[in-house]
Order: structure tokens, then C-alpha cells, then sequence
């Protein structure tokens, strides 16, 4: 099956060619959008391409658990992070009960709360310099979220671990 040259596809080229010109390396978030919207753009120009890439994707579903444990920094929407793994909404929130044993915001918050503990406790660093990078998108959402999982807020923890 063909697809005709069409505006569209020449825009999604036209990106992907000077971020190549430009030796941009993209990350996996970005990545995985460029490739989303090829698939929307060729879906939108040959519908019955959509049943082929619908096939192709109940065949590519992933290991959840490994998946997940690479990807929870990402910041994400859990639509992105279902289809990624090769799952319906739906799906993703099933398996990853069965495999985690909790929702999957619940399994994320925990997790990125954790790895934040580690890097405040042991590495000293100060949370400014790793929020964004670990998946969170304001301070004072982390801020009242690790104190409500640790019981202490990251500050104190922060000047208690450089004291010692």
C-alpha cells in the first residue's frame, strides 16, 4: 500500500530531516511522540493502515515490570505510557495491577519518591536539581508528597544528612 505525497507527511519529514541535519538526539519521550505521530499522520492519509498498526501493536506488548522500571522518570501521561508498552488504557491499568499489586500513579509517585529519598539522604543533592529529571512537575506537589510518604520534609532531611 502507498501513501501519496501530501502536506502532511511532508511537514513530519521536513521535522524529522532537520533534527537529523542538526544531529539532534532525541530522547525517548520525544522519540516515541515523533513516531505517534507518524502513525496518526499515515492512519489519517490510509485508514486501513490503522487495522495493520492495531495488529502490529497487540503483537509488541513488552515485559510491564522491565518497561516500567526504565520509564518511570519519564513524565508521561498514562494514555502514552499504555500505548508505549504496547496496551490499551484499559489493558495497561489491568496487567499492571496484576504485576505491581497497585494502580499505576500510586506505583509512580512511590517510586520516584524513593529514588528522591536516595539522592537527598545519600547523594546530598539538592531536590532543584533533580525534580524535573525524576518526573515531577512542581516542588511543592514533591514537597508535600515526600513528607507525606517520609514524614519529614526533603529540606530537613537535606540538612540533616549534611550535618552527619
Amino acid at each position: 500500500m502507498t501513501v501519496t505525497n501530501h502536506v502532511l507527511l511532508q511537514g513530519l519529514i521536513s521535522g524529522i530531516e532537520a533534527g537529523v541535519d542538526n544531529n539532534f538526539r532525541a530522547n525517548q519521550p520525544l522519540t516515541y511522540l515523533k513516531i505517534q505521530e507518524c502513525i496518526n499522520v499515515l492512519t489519517y492519509l490510509r485508514p486501513g493502515l490503522h487495522n495493520w498498526f492495531s495488529r502490529m501493536n497487540s503483537l509488541q506488548r513488552i515485559n510491564l515490570k522491565d518497561f516500567m522500571e526504565c520509564h518511570y522518570q519519564d513524565n508521561l501521561p498514562l494514555e502514552q505510557l499504555a500505548q508505549a508498552s504496547g496496551r490499551s488504557l484499559s489493558t495497561f491499568r489491568r496487567d499492571f495491577l496484576k504485576v505491581f499489586g497497585t494502580t499505576p500513579g500510586k506505583w509512580l509517585l512511590t517510586k520516584r519518591l524513593e529514588e528522591a529519598y536516595v539522592l537527598i539522604k545519600e547523594k546530598k543533592i539538592k531536590p532543584s536539581e533533580f525534580l524535573l529529571d525524576l518526573g515531577f512537575e512542581s516542588f511543592s506537589h514533591f514537597s508535600r508528597s515526600f513528607k507525606a510518604y517520609f514524614g519529614i520534609q526533603p529540606s530537613i532531611l537535606l540538612k540533616e544528612s549534611i550535618v552527619k
